[in-house]
């Protein structure tokens, strides 16, 4: 099933290709979502992972190929491989995976979203006229990449909560970010770590200001935190963009030397360089509507233009634009404390664990498929695998407790692959070749299965 190549002439590869049809599939995740969403409080993490696809027979992946990153690549593959994405939802609390979604691996992320939004939008709905469910309330934990404007009125239309990180690029970001930047780092607006994560040496601080993410948009609140362990990290980032930005200024300033420039196209300088100048010695003339009920003549007006004679720092604004090296913004629509959604953002990883589990567990790295309709059946697996592997690694909590390394999920898997039987050829059945050791034992004794239920299904093979 994991191989990176099944032949499509295979039992295997015709039930991939043949027998998990779409229509089953839907179904399947329509039942399975319905019976697992919960009735209230679900926090929802999403996320997407991509997946090599050499197989030209893939319609859906795109025909501009991306890199491939892997590290067999070269004995194998060519450079670059069409990919495709899998776009997974799951529920943060045990980390059991809800429902995915393949798109093609060339997309921002956004379209997807908005089709797992409206997804998540219809089974809330059928819960909530469902009787055994009542009062369905779920928030969705998304990085940056997923943010638009579409989908944020996705989210407010099907009253969906969310918790949402925004990018430094989104129109809102530096308007928060200017706001509290000077102020934030003071002792009455510190933040505990999450009992999550292992970062007891960060330090953070947090405030939360009353915002609207886009036109008429439903009212927000964006919770702005500060580490110092993403300050570190980020902070020469930061320091390379302005030393390209101060160079760019340079080369304006050398280009444009005793040129007389119109005030809009200075525009671009950002404010934390303090331009040194002088007035135009001719002011240009811009022709201008006389009045806004005039339907013909102009009037002249004078233009102020400036020559640039040098620039300096504006300490303070670098200063500033360096401490937001340290920030990051999440958006919710709830009126939570930024503890709390500091504390739920910070689990958001449980997806990642479940792609970093397919991708080096389960072959999730190459679809292995030459057929579009088999790489839809092969999707379908690999999400009933990230099931097992949830259900496998919650149900194994205590005997990790006691052995971290021993009971991962791939050793554990290992060591139930290792009870095996043999056919015994004076007798025509099969017979278990060990007797199981401790630890598997272990690991049954929590399904209630015990040796005896084993040779029973081993029995069973052989009839």
């Amino acid at each position: 099933m994991f191989s990176e190549d099944i032949p499509d002439e295979s039992s295997l590869g015709l039930f991939l290709k043949s027998h998990l049809t779409l229509p089953k599939i839907k179904k399947f995740l329509d039942c399975w979502c319905l019976r697992n969403i919960g009735d209230s409080g679900i926090f929802l993490c999403y996320d997407s992972v991509n997946a090599n696809c050499p197989a030209e027979g893939v319609f859906i992946a795109p025909e501009e190929p991306a890199e491939d990153n892997s590290r067999d690549n070269a004995a194998r593959y060519d450079s670059v491989l069409n990919q495709v994405n899998a776009d997974y939802a799951v529920r943060q609390s045990d980390g059991l995976p809800l429902t995915y979604l393949r798109s093609p691996g060339s997309g921002n992320g956004i379209d997807p979203a908005s089709e797992i939004l409206r997804f998540i939008s219809e089974i809330k709905q059928l819960s909530e006229t469902d009787g055994a469910q009542k009062d369905v309330k779920l928030c969705l934990l998304c990085d940056r990449g997923y943010l638009s404007e579409n989908n944020l009125k996705e989210l407010d239309s099907a009253g969906l909560e969310y918790i949402i990180m925004i990018r430094p690029s989104f129109r809102k970001y530096n308007e928060l970010a200017d706001a509290v930047i000077a102020k934030i780092r003071s002792y009455k607006n510190e933040l505990r770590n999450s009992d999550y994560e292992d970062e007891d040496d960060d330090e953070r601080y947090g405030l939360t200001a009353d915002s609207e993410l886009y036109d008429n948009g439903s009212a927000c609140k964006a919770h702005i935190i500060w580490s110092a362990r993403r300050y570190s990290a980020k902070r020469k980032r930061g320091a390379a963009r302005i030393e390209e930005e101060r160079a760019a200024l340079d080369r304006f300033i050398s280009e444009n030397k005793d040129k007389a420039l119109k005030e809009s196209e200075l525009k671009w300088v950002p404010a934390y360089f303090d331009l040194t100048v002088t007035e135009g010695n001719e002011a240009s003339k811009t022709a201008e509507p006389k009045s806004r009920s005039a339907q013909t003549g102009t009037k002249t007006a004078a233009a102020r233009t400036v020559t640039i004679t040098g620039y300096a720092d504006n300490e303070a604004g670098i200063n500033c634009q360096y401490q937001k090296a340290g920030l990051t913004i999440l958006v919710t629509r709830s009126a939570i404390t930024v503890q709390e959604a500091n504390d739920a953002f910070a689990k958001r990883d449980c997806v990642k664990k479940a792609f970093q589990a397919l991708k080096s567990h389960y072959g999730m790295d190459r679809i292995g498929v030459t057929a579009e309709e088999a790489m839809h059946g092969k999707g379908l697996i690999w999400f009933v695998a990230s099931i097992l592997h949830a259900l496998l690694f919650t149900g194994t909590e205590d005997l990790r407790s006691r052995d971290c390394k021993s009971y991962a999920v791939p050793a554990l898997i290992d060591k139930m692959e290792a009870i095996k039987a043999d056919l015994n050829s004076a007798t025509g059945k099969r017979e278990r070749r060990f007797k199981l050791t401790g630890q598997q034992q272990d690991i049954l004794r929590l399904w209630q299965i015990d040796e005896a239920f084993i040779d029973d299904r081993i029995a069973s093979i052989s009839e």
